[in-house]
């Protein structure tokens, strides 16, 4: 059985390198704007969940950390291929509490954009967005 694994807000696969790979198969997946990698247009819950399952295509288990613990949650309910789900440091929060805390504000995603609008950045540091 394949396990994928989806790491927090702010930190990449790198947080799962030393899980062991013993009878499964182990694979990682770095979110978008995160380490380096491409961002998103939004960053809402909806939008991470849908990058997630466009790389689901066989049947696995899911283990998230913190923000990948909430995605995994919620990819879990609405995807057949998911068998089981490990969330790790994922403290209760509902959908709509989600959605506010990363995709409310358009300047969250500053943080993940390699050249940011400075009026974006402005706003960001201004506090605004807390």
């Amino acid at each position: 059985m394949k396990i994928l694994t989806i790491h927090g807000n702010g930190q990449t696969s790198e947080v799962f390198k030393y899980l062991k790979q013993e009878s499964y198969k182990l694979d990682h997946i770095t979110l978008p704007g995160h380490g380096g990698t491409t961002g998103l247009d939004n960053y809402s819950v909806e939008a991470y969940c849908n990058y997630i399952e466009s790389k689901i295509d066989e049947p696995l288990i899911l283990v998230g950390h913190s923000l990948g613990g909430h995605l995994a949650t919620n990819i879990a309910k609405n995807n057949s291929n998911v068998k089981g789900l490990v969330t790790i440091g994922a403290p209760p929060l509902s959908n709509a509490t989600m959605s506010n805390a990363f995709g409310a504000e358009e300047s969250h995603g500053v943080v993940y954009l390699d050249r940011p609008a400075q009026e974006l950045v402005d706003k960001f540091c201004e506090g605004q967005v807390y």
